[in-house]
Order: structure tokens, then sequence, then C-alpha cells
């Protein structure tokens, strides 16, 4: 969006403020819903609505009949209103605009958003205000054909108003100005092309043109043999202008010759032989010199280097490279292998070469940092660790400084090495994990690092991680460092891995690749026992979002075992007491009554008490279900005994993430923030975070999902401390310090109209409550925040965007 439309909706916003204001000039305007059919204008009007200044926002929800499938909104009677907003959602994905176009009184305005969203197209001022759209069903049957339009108008003849109107209008007049003239400039030279056309055509057939052919093959001879000059401006290199990323590869390829003599010269109590394997492929030269030399210049110097080549004949200098940089150098270990068996069998081969008590794995053209396998005995030696990784970048080809991307890594994360594995360079672990787990398999090849790693995991080994970049993983054609899609092996192997890893833990999952191209995948848990859920909503009036909510919950929810339980919190509005009666004939939906001034936390701890269902799943009534499969989703994670909370991904209306986790720290002035917030719905994420289920601090309450005696045994949420804000993030940390973990899962999907219903904690009569709990949050975690989010790199800028720090 430009910055003159945000412009825009700024002043929109203070117009509304004036509205809220003022007394006078409240004046009533009509909305009316007429449907047709596609080609025809014969129009049946379905609903009609009434608005104000004062009352600008406008929910409705219209069901288009049988076999009609255009919907136009319109206003009539009194001025000629400016429509602001306006957001059509269907009740699934599967419906398609084929054309749309409205003209609000000659303004553009665009308000790109999610589901389908409409675009507004400028007409004429004066034009009358007319939105129509067509749908085309994917499905047949009557869910398909519900529409609900969340519309926001104001009357543009207001003398509140700012300029902004006629300003917008003036803007898109001289655009249309600059439009006119751009188009008659290209008419004048097309009409130009085709004279010189008709030109050269009248000289190619003339006699004279055919005659001199002879003189002009000789010209051209003699210009063709003449050297050309070059030119002045041509001759100076072109300076390529640095960016952060090139500071960012500068920096982290950077040594401190200090810093490294330092390391040459510390002796650790526990002076571990790590042996590192390489299978050897014909591996091009200048890669397996710069492989060696990057081994060599480790400041530890308890290493052994451990080469299995299984070069065709056409690359025998493979073995005369090694002999000729080992020399004397007995730390180097090279066997020939007869022949080129795959990854899992040539790297079983290297360890037959080892003799180190620990073992790490190296890419044949990869490169490391002097200190990576300093860093990873000093983890060895101060934590006892059995498993260590560190951070990586993949740089472009022959220049280290290239940078292409930097995996900046979690704390050890289990569901997110199940989806996708992250762990995956520097990494060292002990001799005997290796071992027992049974080595490299074959039949993974491609993902057999991954493989190995989550049978690790079955030992239960103490993982440590290295926040630092320690590997250099060297993107080329046909490299996974690349693209998966060069290796389409590797996803098809990934599957099998994740399968059959979960196979022999006694769940037996589906999975499948959640990129086509990418190493992501998303595991389908089966949820045998069909547990039943407690849908716990608070709510006080807001007739429009609590119908909305429940209506989604009937209409998406796949998943059929749940009661919802509103929790009503002094609601008077007439509206809303009419709703309660006809959600009676519901069986599953029931009402109980909390009229103490507003406490989120005390409303969900008393409705646990009431809950019926095995797991609670509480839910914001300002929320709306978007994804059929979110319950049994959240579910089949919830029941899992090492699991926490579940969270899902909520968005806001215009389709970017309101909540995908919750980042912790890293101050007492900045304690929590939600994770991807305002990035697009169908992005994947930093290193494809947000298209598998991961491991996260904490989730919003917004949607959560726990086991009811999970949550009674730690003693709900903290109604005294934190009324209304941090008791979700509060329950999640004390889940976190028991010992179980919370995880968000992007296959539930639910928009989120946040604090529409109870209100900002940004409004002054809520900052001074907000402030009081966000201190004690802050005193309750401060050893947390000052460590830092293990979720959340220290090399990230404090945002929800995982941005690099290029500063450091």
């Amino acid at each position: 969006m430009s910055s003159f439309f945000r412009q825009y909706r700024e002043t929109w916003y203070n117009t509304i403020d004036s509205y809220r204001k003022e007394d006078s000039h409240v004046k009533e305007y009509r909305i009316v819903y007429d449907c047709c059919r596609s080609g025809e204008e014969q129009y049946t009007r379905i609903a009609e609505d009434t608005f104000t200044e004062k009352r600008p926002h406008i929910l409705r929800q219209v069901q288009l009949p049988e076999g009609m499938d255009t919907l136009v909104i319109r206003p009539e009677g009194g001025d000629a209103s400016l429509l602001y907003n306006l957001r059509v959602t269907a009740q699934t994905d599967r419906l398609d605009i084929t054309s749309n176009a409205a003209h609000v009184d000659g303004v553009l305005y665009v308000y790109d958003t999610c589901r389908p969203y409409l675009k507004l197209v400028s007409g004429k001022p004066g034009d009358h205000m007319e939105l129509e759209f067509s749908l085309r069903m994917m499905n047949a049957g009557e869910d398909d054909r519900r529409l609900d339009a969340l519309c926001s108008f104001c009357n543009p003849n207001h003398p509140a108003r700012t300029k902004a109107p006629a300003e917008l209008l003036d803007k898109i007049a001289e655009q249309q100005r600059v439009l006119d003239e751009t188009q008659r400039i290209l008419d004048a030279t097309a009409a130009r092309l085709d004279e010189m056309d008709q030109k050269y055509a009248a000289i190619a057939g003339s006699k004279f043109w055919n005659a001199t052919k002879p003189a002009r093959k000789l010209v051209n001879a003699v210009r063709r043999a003449k050297p050309e000059q070059p030119r002045i401006e041509e001759s100076a290199p072109a300076v390529k202008e640095e960016t952060p990323m090139h500071r960012l590869g500068r920096r982290l390829t950077a040594v401190d010759e200090n810093k490294l003599a330092e390391e040459r010269k510390t002796k650790f109590e526990n002076n571990v032989k790590v042996s590192i394997l390489v299978p050897l492929y014909n591996t091009p030269e200048k890669y397996l010199r710069e492989l060696i030399e990057s081994v060599q210049a480790q400041t530890y110097a308890n290493w052994q280097l451990c080469l299995a080549d299984a070069s065709d004949e056409a690359h025998a200098y493979v073995e005369t490279v090694v002999k000729e940089m080992k020399g004397s150098d007995e730390r180097i270990i090279y066997s020939r292998l007869q022949e080129n068996r795959g990854i899992a069998f040539n790297t079983n081969d290297c360890f037959k070469l080892a003799d180190g008590e620990f073992i790490a794995l190296l890419d044949h053209d990869d490169l490391l940092h002097p200190s990576a396998v300093f860093d990873a005995v000093k983890k060895i030696n101060e934590e006892n660790a059995d498993f260590v990784y560190t951070d990586e970048m993949s740089f472009l080809e022959d220049d280290v400084q290239d940078l292409r991307v930097v995996h900046y890594k979690t704390e050890f994360a289990y569901d997110d090495l199940l989806g996708n594995n992250y762990i995956c360079h520097f990494s060292v672990f002990r001799r005997e994990l290796f071992e027992k787990a049974g080595m490299f398999r074959t039949g993974y090849d491609g993902a057999q690092d991954h493989d190995l790693f989550l049978r690790i995991t079955a030992l239960k080994p103490k993982f440590a991680h290295v926040p630092e970049v320690r590997y250099y993983w060297r993107a080329h054609e046909g490299s996974t460092a690349s693209s998966a899609g060069e290796k389409p092996y590797a996803v098809l192997a990934g599957i099998k891995t994740i399968h059959d890893f979960l196979k022999s833990r006694g769940i037996d999952a589906d999975v499948d690749v959640t990129l086509p191209n990418g190493c992501a995948y998303r595991i389908h848990y089966p949820l045998p026992s069909n547990p039943r859920v407690t849908v716990i909503i608070p709510n006080k009036d807001h007739y429009g979002f609590l119908k909305n909510c429940i209506d989604s919950i009937y209409l998406f929810t796949e998943y059929d075992n749940y009661e919802i339980l509103i929790v009503d919190n002094g609601s008077t509005q007439a509206s809303v007491l009419r709703y309660y009666e006809q959600l009676k004939q519901y069986g599953n939906v029931r009402v109980i009554h909390d009229d103490r001034p507003f406490n989120f936390a005390a409303m969900n701890n008393d409705a646990v008490s009431a809950a019926e269902g095995e797991l609670l799943l509480f839910l914001n009534n300002d929320t709306e279900v978007i994804s059929p499969e979110w319950m049994y989703e959240m579910a089949s994670l919830a029941v899992q005994e090492r699991i926490g909370a579940v969270g899902a991904e909520l968005y806001y209306a215009n389709r970017t993430v309101q909540h995908a986790g919750i980042i912790i720290g890293p101050s007492k002035e900045n304690v929590a923030v939600h994770a991807f917030q305002f990035e697009n719905r169908g992005d994947p994420g930093y290193m494809l975070k947000r298209i598998y289920v991961r491991d996260t601090s904490a989730v919003t309450a917004a949607c959560m999902m726990v086991r009811k005696d999970l949550f009674t045994q730690q003693g709900g949420f903290d109604e005294k401390t934190f009324a209304v804000a941090y008791n979700d993030v509060d329950l999640c940390l004390r889940l976190m310090k028991a010992g179980y973990t919370n995880v968000i899962t992007p296959w539930a999907q639910l928009y989120h109209y946040e604090s529409a219903s109870r209100g900002s904690d940004a409004l002054p009569e809520n900052i001074e409550r907000f402030r009081k709990e966000m201190t004690a949050f802050a005193d309750r975690y401060e050893d947390l925040i000052e460590k830092g989010d293990p979720y959340y790199s220290k090399h990230f800028v404090y945002s929800p965007t995982f941005t690099y720090r290029t500063d450091e």
C-alpha cells in the first residue's frame, strides 16, 4: 500500500474520532444488499442496514439464494457516501473472484487482503457508488454461497472531514492526466513506426537498393575489420553498491586473529578428539582444497579428518590433491573406495577411519569457520553436551562473502526437527550415539542426516546450540543449499524419514511435504480417542462478533465432538440476549453468567469448572474460523503427553498475520511480541517456519488448546496478577518450566479482529492496568527475559519479522 493511502487511512481514523466526539450531524443512511445472476440485472433485495457518522461500522452476514452468484451493495437515499473499506469473505477459500469493479465517487482505494478481498477502482466524480463481483463456485452446496461483508462508510460531506478526499481526487485526476499524456505519446510513436515501416518496405523493394547490395556488403566488412575504440565510460570498472547483506556476509566470514590466538592457547579439561567425516565424490579441486584448508585452520587442534573417496576415474585428481595437502599431517585419514554406494554407505565408510570420541559431519564442498570445532568442544566441556550444533550460512559458488541465507537457529526444538531438519550443519555428537542409533541407513539418501538426527533424539541426548555461524554451505547448481528442488529425491526421502521414525515410536501418522521444492513437512497425527473439546468464549454484548464466531465454528469445523461454553459478562443488549435464547436449540451450547468486573483470566477459570471436555479450547469472541481441520489439528497435538499449550495462526482482516507464536524479551519494557506479525498469510516465513508445527515459548489465548487436567494442575490462569493481559503467556511459561512443550500449528487458521470486543490495551482507560500487568510479568520472568527466548536468536532485531542484525 502506498504511503499516500496509508496517510488517507490515518485521516479516516481521525475522522472517525471526530464523529465520536461530535453530537451534531447525526444523519442516517441506508445500505441495501441486492443479488442477481451473472449477466442479469434483475435484482432481488435480501437485506439492508442503517448507519450514521457516529456508527460507521457495519457487520452484515448475507446468504445468496439458490441460483444467485452476484451481490451488489449500494447506498440509498441521502447524500452520496464514500466507501472506505469493504471486506467480502466466503465461507471457505473455495471461491474465485472472476471480475470486480467499483465506482466510488471517483476515489481509487485498494485494500489488499485475504479470502477473497476486493479492489475498489476509480470512476468519475459523482458516479453512483456500486460494488459488483462474480463468484465461481468450486463446490456446490449451501455453505459455499454464504458471504460475510464487513463495510465501513463515512459521509464525504461531513464538516468534520479533512481535505484528504478532495486531495485524493486531485491526485487521481493528476495521475489520469499523466496516463492520458503517456497514452498520447505511445499512440504517436506507434504511428511513426508504422510510417517508417512503410518507407523501409518501399526502399527495400526499389531497383536502386538491389543494385547497391554488393557495395553495402563491402562497406560492412571494412567496418567489422576496424577495431572498435573503447568508450571511456565503459573502460572504468563498475562499482558495486554494498548492501546490508554484503556487509553481513563480510562480518560473518571475518575472523578476529586475537580471538583465534586465545582459542589456540585454551586448554580444556576434557580434550576430546573430534573425527570429521567427509565422503568425497568427484569433488571439484578448488572446493576440495578450500575444505581441507578450512579444517587445517581450526583453532582446536585435536581433530581428525576422515575422507572416504568414491570418485570415478575421470576425477582421479581427488586422491592426488588429498595426499598433497595431507603431507605429514597424520590427522588427515584417506581411504579410496572401490565403488560409489551412496552417501549413507560412504559416510559409514568414513566412520571406519575414525577413532574420536565425537563425530562431526561436513559436506565435501563446504567450509568451516576456524572456531567451529573449538566452540563445539567448549559446549561439551561447559554443559556436558552430547550433541552440539551451530548456526550456518549459505554462500554463492566461489565467494564465501556472497551471502545467500543465514540460518540462525533455535535451542533444541523437537517439533521443529520433525517438520524440518533445522539442525543440519555443523553438528558434533558422541560416537556412542552414532553407533547406538545404527549409523546411517540406506534408503534415506538425501535426508540421511535428518534420519540420523531423529533416531538420535530417541536416545534422549543433551543438546547444546552454538548461536554463531560456524559453517559455510556452498550454494551451486545441484546443491540442496541452492534449492531442495535440485534434489527432488531428498524431499521424498524426508517424508519416508519422518514417517518411519514416528512409526518406530508407535505413532502411525501420515506425512506430507508442505512445499513442492522445500524440505518442510506436515504431520497428520492420529486422534483415536476422539476426545471431547470444550470451546470457552467470554462475551459481553457484541452480538455481531459473537454470532460470526459461532457461525464460523458450526460451518467450518470438521471435528464434531465439541461443546461451546459462553461466559457472559453482564450483557444488556437485547440482540445478544435474544441470541442466547436462539442458541438453546443447539444441543452443545451453554451460557453461564459472570457479572463481576471484567477479568478475562477469572472468567475462563470459572468456565473450566463447568467444562465437560477433556480438552479446553479458549477462544475470543472476535475470531472467525477459516480452516475446517483447525480443531482436529489442535486436538491431535494437545493430547500428546509432552505437549503443553497449542496455538493457532491468526490473521488480521487484511490477510496479514496477527499471531504465529509469541517471542519473549528482550527487556522489561518490551516483554513479548507476536512472531511474524504483519507478514502475508501465504508466506512460508523465515526458514519455512510458518509451514510446519514448531515449538514456541508461548501462544495467545485468543485461540489456545490445552488438556483440562494439565490446566488444572498448573492452577489455571493467574487471575489476581494478570486479570486481562499476559495471563496466557504466563500459563505457557509455567507449562514450559514444568517440562512441557508449547507449539504453534499453521494448520489451525482463524481471523482475529484483535481487541475489537474488549477494547485495546492502548486506550487511556486500560493503559494503567496494562502497565501494571506488564511490570508484574517482567519481574516474574526476569531471568528468561535477560537470557533471551530459546526459540529466537539473539542475532535478530527484536521484532516479529526475524530480521538479521547487520550492525553487530
